[in-house]
């Protein structure tokens, strides 16, 4: 006979950092990816400010998303500068990072990714609040939004071509994204106009844990 499912050993989860500079989208891109809206009960906590402190943990119980997800409060700032921030955190002991950047690629950003490619540590870089920048770039020019998304993917990712080759960083790709179609693709549906690398960051970071 089978053994009872009560026996089985406790699902083993790769613990998937997510950081990056004050306000840069963590902790709403993170309730995305966990298929929450931030008035969902167990979503992380969004504000208008910086509204996590320290490093929050939030195991992942859907089957295919083996992921112990942890919500790290910004760096950048006077009390958390990107030098001791890796260490303060003890980002040593993550799996992966996804650093999420804001307006542009920044020095502090750079000195995250060197910390974490010192540990081995593999990083995603990712920009969030794609649909607010796209909207601005309409609202400011009077582009059309087509026009509009093909300036922003050209200047956001030429920017962090720049920043990676100007502090001796090897290439990475940059993911462009908003929480609003994170959370669709996430929930099984498709946002046309909204989506621009969502569907490739969710399908990489699930790689990733494949691979690990």
């Amino acid at each position: 006979m089978g053994q009872s499912n009560s026996s089985e050993a406790p699902r083993k989860l790769l613990h998937v950092g997510v950081s990056g500079v004050v306000k840069s989208g963590k902790s709403s891109l993170l309730n995305s990816f966990r298929g929450l809206t931030p008035r969902d009960p167990n979503a992380a906590m969004v504000g208008s400010c910086e509204t996590t402190i320290g490093v929050n943990r939030y195991n992942d119980a859907r089957y295919d998303y083996p992921f112990a997800w942890y919500d790290i409060a910004g760096f950048d700032t006077a009390s958390a500068p990107a030098d001791n921030y890796f260490h303060n955190h003890r980002l040593c002991t993550l799996n992966f990072i996804l650093i999420l950047i804001k307006d542009s690629f920044r020095e502090s950003d750079a000195t995250l990714i060197k910390q974490c490619h010192n540990h081995s540590i593999p990083t995603f870089i990712v920009r969030s609040f794609s649909d607010h920048h796209i909207r601005n770039i309409v609202d400011d020019s009077g582009a059309s939004y087509e026009d509009a998304r093909a300036e922003y993917i050209r200047d956001a990712e030429e920017n962090v071509r720049q920043g990676l080759a100007d502090f001796q960083l090897n290439g990475q790709r940059l993911y462009l994204v908003n929480r609003h179609a994170m959370l669709a693709l996430v929930g099984g549906r498709i946002m046309p106009n909204g989506m621009i690398h969502e569907a490739e960051l969710l399908r990489d970071v699930k790689e990733r844990s494949r691979w690990r």
